[in-house]
C-alpha cells in the first residue's frame, strides 16, 4: 500500500523573493489552494441516451461541446473520452462522452451536471460513481501503435476486505505492469476502500483493447478478479479527448 500512500503527500513550491512578507503570503496562498485541491472529490460520469431525437442532438451538439471545453478549462472535469459509437432507440448511433468531474460533494457534482444543456433538455441522463485520487495519468505516447483501440471504462467494488499483503503487492505489480504497456490508463484509486466499506468505487481505470471481449479478459486476468476479491462494470468509452487542463499548455 506505501505505493498508493505516498502519492498523498503535497509539496509547496518555493519561489525566491526580495519582499519576506510578500513571499509569506505567496506561500499562503499556495498552501490554500493546495488545501482546495484535497477536498475536491472525484466522480465517473457515465452517460445514458434518453432521446431518439436526432434533431435535437444535432442542434445541441456545438453548445454541448462548447460547455464541456468551458467546465474542462475550469478544472472541474478531466480525462475526457469521446463515443462515436454509442447506441439509443433503433440502433442510432450518436456520439456520447465520458469524464471525470471535480466536485466537493455529490451534489455539487450533480449541480455542475445538471445546468449542461443535454441535461436540462433531456437528452441524456447520468450516473455518478464516486472515485478515489487519480494515481496514474494516461502515458504519453507520440508512436501510431494500436490507435485503433478503443478505450473502455471499467469501475471496480472489493467484495471482501482485510486482504493479505502479497495478493495486495500482486494485483499493485500487476495494474503498474500493464499501466507501463500503456494497456491501462488514468487510473483512480481509493485508498481506503480496500480496508472498510465506504460509498467511493475502490478503483477505476481505462482498459485499451480491439473490442469488449479483449478488454473483459484483460481485467479478469488480475489477481484480485481471479481471486473473487473484487468485480467490476465496463463501459466503452471511446478514444481519449482531454486529459487535465495545463494553463501554461493550453
Amino acid at each position: 500500500m506505501n505505493r498508493f500512500l505516498s502519492l498523498l503527500s503535497i509539496c509547496l513550491l518555493l519561489f525566491s523573493c526580495n519582499n519576506p512578507t510578500k513571499q509569506k503570503m505567496k506561500e499562503k496562498d499556495n498552501a490554500n489552494e493546495e488545501q482546495t485541491t484535497l477536498k475536491k472529490n472525484n466522480y465517473a460520469v457515465v452517460w445514458d441516451w434518453i432521446t431518439a431525437d436526432k434533431e435535437l442532438v444535432v442542434k445541441n451538439a456545438t453548445i454541448f461541446n462548447k460547455e464541456l471545453l468551458d467546465l474542462w478549462k475550469n478544472e472541474d472535469i478531466e480525462n475526457v473520452y469521446f463515443d462515436t459509437e454509442a447506441k439509443v432507440e433503433n440502433d442510432m448511433q450518436f456520439p456520447s462522452i465520458s469524464f471525470f468531474v471535480k466536485a466537493q460533494d455529490e451534489k455539487e457534482a450533480k449541480k455542475i451536471l445538471d445546468d449542461l444543456s443535454i441535461v436540462k433538455k433531456k437528452i441524456a441522463s447520468y450516473k455518478l460513481h464516486p472515485v478515489g485520487m487519480l494515481w496514474l495519468e494516461k502515458k504519453q505516447d507520440s508512436s501510431l501503435k494500436n490507435v485503433s483501440q478503443k478505450s473502455y471504462v471499467t469501475i471496480w467494488r472489493t467484495k471482501r476486505k482485510n486482504i493479505t499483503t502479497e495478493i495486495t503487492k500482486a494485483q499493485n505489480d500487476s495494474v503498474l505492469a500493464l499501466w507501463n504497456s500503456r494497456v491501462i490508463e488514468n487510473i483512480y484509486f481509493n485508498a481506503e476502500g480496500i480496508s472498510h466499506e465506504n460509498e467511493k468505487s475502490d478503483f477505476v481505470f481505462y482498459v485499451k483493447a480491439d473490442n469488449i471481449d479483449a478488454a473483459k479478459a484483460i481485467c479478469e486476468n488480475l489477481p484480485f478478479f481471479k481471486q473473487n476479491i473484487a468485480d467490476y462494470k465496463i463501459f466503452q468509452a471511446g478514444v481519449f479527448w482531454l486529459g487535465k487542463y495545463d494553463a501554461t499548455n493550453p
